[in-house]
């Protein structure tokens, strides 16, 4: 069942697939060409840079931040011989290591770097807009009920920054007495 759910998400979303690749590529080939950037997608640019003397791959997302992964390389892990690695703590553990990495994990830090930057610019927004914002969960911003419709506060939570131009996004809102998740 399982299987059939990847297949089926893939075959659906063939240009997220497409795109799970081309981070892939795109890593590969700054990690065997340190200097030089390659994009994944219109967006997306990875490179490899050193500083104080450390190598670092570098993701560039569409607000102009970057994602570093510290001591990149290609190397044998488990089964695989081109495994993308690089120096982090180790998932759900106290310690540091090598950790592996993928095109479609490298496409998910992307994603998220990129709707806390869209969180971000929307807060923002909404405090200049008069919204007393208060708490910011994941991808949820909660602000103290003023009277205003809640599509006012949708309307600026979703208000694109210059470098979001083309992007679509929505937001949903409701008033409830108390935090709901």
């Amino acid at each position: 069942l399982a299987h059939a759910s990847v297949s089926a998400f893939r075959s659906q979303y063939d240009r997220v697939k497409a795109m799970w690749y081309d981070c892939d590529r795109a890593a590969r080939l700054a990690l065997l060409n340190p200097g030089k950037v390659y994009r994944a997608g219109r967006r997306l640019r990875f490179g490899v840079v050193q500083s104080a003397g450390v190598p670092f791959l570098v993701m560039r997302i569409p607000a102009g931040r970057s994602i570093v992964y510290p001591w990149p390389a290609i190397e044998n892990w488990g089964d695989r011989t081109d495994a993308i690695t690089f120096y982090g703590q180790l998932p759900g553990k106290a310690i540091w290591g090598r950790i592996p990495t993928y095109g479609g994990k490298l496409f998910e830090n992307a994603s998220q770097g990129t709707a806390g930057d869209f969180t971000s610019n929307g807060t923002v927004v909404a405090m200049d807009r008069g919204f007393d914002v208060f708490m910011l969960v994941h991808d949820e911003a909660l602000a103290m009920d003023d009277g205003r419709p809640v599509s006012e506060f949708c309307d600026a939570l979703t208000t694109l920054p210059q470098w979001a131009d083309g992007m679509v996004l929505k937001a949903d809102g409701k008033r409830v007495p108390y935090y709901l998740k």
